[in-house]
């Protein structure tokens, strides 16, 4: 059977003898494409302080990739720290050690004080192009080229990740990062 460019299987038969079948199919597949996944989230008012080699910042625990779905993960803090030193984001699964799943660039510090902080904005787009769901901890890294980084949050500003679902894994074909 064919399919959308949404996701939908539909009926190429012009017969009407097993048309119940191909009535439930479709609604199987608009349920699939309907029923969007659950955003995961972290965030933090508190600042990190004296990041050198590669760091945990947030972690977005027990995050459900749904089979079939495409992902974007955001980021927002700000930066300061050693002057020149360049800070790398990136996002893992599991841990600081985990499976990459993507950089999401580096920012270069101006400043050893709050007041001449970086901010710092991001997206990555995730893919489960598998048939099947998977759990599992995504961690947002933060590391420093040389010196010291500090990652700047407050009450009025926290730093956060957000992983958030964006459409079909098939919309983004090639786009993205594939979560295994």
């Amino acid at each position: 059977m064919p399919t959308t460019s949404k996701g939908l299987t539909y009926p190429t038969s012009t017969g009407h003898a097993r048309i119940w079948e191909h009535i439930q199919t479709l609604a199987q597949d608009v349920d699939r494409v309907i029923t969007k996944p659950a955003i995961g989230k972290a965030s933090n008012t508190v600042s990190q302080s004296s990041i050198t080699t590669e760091a945990v910042s947030l972690t977005v625990s027990s995050m459900v990739f749904k089979a079939g779905w495409a992902y974007r993960a955001y980021i927002r803090t700000a930066v300061y720290g050693t002057v020149g030193a360049q800070v790398a984001f990136r996002l893992r699964k599991t841990n600081a050690t985990g499976t990459d799943l993507g950089e999401f660039g580096r920012v270069t510090c101006d400043g050893t004080v709050v007041g001449s902080s970086a901010m710092v904005n991001g997206s990555i787009v995730l893919v489960r192009s598998a048939g099947t769901d998977l759990t599992t901890d995504v961690v947002l890294t933060v590391s420093a080229s040389t010196g010291t980084v500090n990652c700047w949050a407050g009450t009025s500003s926290p730093r956060y990740l957000i992983i958030e679902p964006i459409g079909t894994a098939a919309e983004y074909a090639g786009l993205g990062v594939d979560v295994n």
